[in-house]
């Protein structure tokens, strides 16, 4: 009779042992419609670069200027520094500014070049409220590897609750205005009107 006492006991322990499920996250933004103001003439290699935390597909949110807390069972489709590349690889390239787009790490000979260094990529809990966060720093050079352009985009989108999922489309959106922006920045650049 012991013996069963015991094997129902370690069932119970080892049926409430099991880990939850992971929940993974991806970003979406609609497709672009632009239309180049001038024809391609060159390709555009997109170089990012991240802190660690922002290079591995943990979704982060920031609890005081000092702590930043990783979560164990919600993941991002992939690393934000390459989700974020990747979006502007694919909204570059249906711009149609540029022949060819693509992200490596080296640049081919006559290429233009797109750097983003991704600051921010999380959500972050203020007296306020819940916020979406997103800060990348971005230079665009030309083949000769002259800086056309420079700049800063910061977005804070207050979140309407503080579900992950509302985190993933807020930092949707937020990313496809950023890219937004730099393209704006790149267009005039190549225009001749830095």
């Amino acid at each position: 009779m012991r013996s069963w006492v015991v094997f129902g006991i370690m069932l119970a322990v080892l049926g409430g042992c099991g880990s939850p499920r992971t929940n993974i996250y991806s970003l979406y933004m609609a497709g672009d419609q632009a239309v180049p103001s001038r024809a391609a003439v060159a390709d555009l290699a997109v170089h990012s670069r991240a802190p660690r935390y922002l290079s591995q597909p943990y979704i982060a949110c920031r609890t005081s200027p000092y702590q930043l807390e990783i979560s164990p069972y919600s993941k991002w489709v992939a690393s934000p520094e390459e989700m974020v590349r990747d979006a502007f690889r694919e909204k570059f390239a249906a711009s149609g500014l540029f022949r060819e787009v693509r992200s490596s790490s080296s640049v081919a000979a006559g290429s233009y070049l797109l750097e983003i260094d991704l600051k921010r990529f999380e959500r972050i809990d203020l007296p306020a409220g819940a916020f979406a966060e997103l800060l990348f720093d971005y230079s665009f050079f030309s083949p000769e590897g002259k800086e056309l352009a420079r700049g800063v985009v910061s977005k804070k989108v207050l979140l309407a609750d503080s579900s992950l999922l509302e985190l993933a489309k807020s930092l949707s959106t937020a990313l496809s205005d950023g890219i937004d922006e730099v393209r704006a920045a790149v267009e005039k650049a190549l225009a001749g009107g830095n």
